[in-house]
């Protein structure tokens, strides 16, 4: 798998490592998570119904320590070895 960019594409700043964060059923916090497809209402509407665990690939995001810009991407494991991300 390619390493993640570690340098900014619209200012060339350093990227640190983050992820994006959400809030669940009861403010649990949760780490967002890709989904492929489009989403299927819930039988009880109000929301949407959750996909298989084994469908869904977590988010992590770069975000650039000069600028701001932020990228994100959805890959199985996000673990730092050196320079890469797997």
């Amino acid at each position: 798998m390619k390493p993640l960019p570690t340098s900014c594409p619209k200012c060339a700043g350093l990227f640190v490592v983050g992820y994006p964060i959400d809030f669940g059923s009861h403010g649990a916090a949760v780490v967002p998570t890709w989904c492929e497809g489009t989403p299927q209402e819930a039988w009880l509407g109000g929301g949407i119904t959750a996909p298989p665990q084994r469908k869904r690939i977590p988010m992590t995001a770069l975000r650039c320590s000069e600028c701001g810009y932020v990228e994100t991407y959805a890959r199985p494991r996000f673990e730092a070895k050196g320079d890469e991300f797997c």
